[in-house]
């Protein structure tokens, strides 16, 4: 039997860890990859957990880690396993990028879960099946405070039974001054900050796709982000190439395939002809 869980807290823990997800981007951008978990599941079960990701505007991840955040790890690993797909559930996808690009493939279904490493593939699949079942109702919401058995005063003393009132309105009290509250704004406040300055470096770094594709040196410098007349060394090249695409890389947040697409072709533009400040 899971425990019943308050609606506000889990509505804190999701927007919480979505906060704390924008919130590391910008470690990112710096070359801090978070670990991306591969979770087998059935078709059925992805497109319920994609679903309500897109509704709540958060990734996977974040309902997972929403799940481990507010419900103990014992109750997590006593819920039921959705389980691998079966024999005949299987999904047919098309390679965007990479060496392999195009190339068909016939696989499990799967979720890509972006988190902190330390978590077996099981659990994962049961913190996301958790998400989804408090967000239906199939778990219980407690949107108040349960009500504290009290004794009648014909079983106890009037005095008794004053004094027993009078310990559950200071509990009140203090759940309505709860200071977390004020500590989740001032972190809400912080993580707002910091999605605004990652906005704004993602708009420094983004380019507008060449119509037409990378066909000249020139094209393939502004890809990168270089002045028309610089001269990268192969090194600097890759290191650029590395910071974009970990932006504009299709699995990511801020994923976009004509970008990567054209990041790969000005990449191979600027290997095959280098012109560095040596030549």
């Amino acid at each position: 039997m899971v425990q019943a869980v308050r609606a506000e807290d889990w509505k804190k823990a999701l927007r919480e860890t979505h906060l704390k997800n924008q919130q590391k981007r910008d470690h990112d951008v710096r070359g801090l990859t978070k670990y991306s978990y591969i979770v087998p599941c059935s078709s059925r079960f992805r497109d319920q957990i994609m679903a309500l990701a897109r509704r709540r505007n958060v990734s996977p991840g974040d309902l997972a880690k929403a799940a481990l955040l507010l419900v103990p790890m014992k109750m997590i690993e006593n819920y039921t396993d959705p389980g691998e797909p079966l024999t005949h559930d299987r999904e047919r996808v098309v390679l965007k990028s990479g060496v392999s690009k195009g190339r068909r493939l016939i696989r499990k279904p799967r979720l890509q879960v972006r988190m902190s490493a330390g978590y077996d593939i099981e659990t994962l699949r049961k913190a996301l099946a958790l998400a989804y079942a408090i967000d239906r109702g199939d778990v219980p919401l407690l949107r108040t405070m349960p009500p504290k058995a009290h004794l009648s005063t014909a079983e106890v003393p009037p005095q008794k039974a004053q004094n027993e009132n009078k310990k559950v309105i200071q509990k009140e009290v203090i759940v309505q001054k709860d200071p977390e509250t004020d500590l989740l704004r001032q972190k809400y406040h912080k993580a707002q900050e910091k999605i605004e300055q990652l906005k704004a470096s993602l708009s420094v770094l983004a380019f507008d796709p060449i119509s037409g594709g990378v066909k000249t040196r020139q094209d393939a410098l502004f890809v990168l982000g270089f002045g028309v007349n610089d001269r990268p060394s192969l090194s600097t090249v890759k290191s650029k190439f590395k910071m974009l695409a970990m932006i504009f890389h299709p699995d990511a947040p801020f994923g976009d395939h004509n970008r990567m697409t054209q990041l790969n072709a000005a990449k191979n533009v600027l290997e095959k002809h280098p012109l560095t400040s040596r030549h």
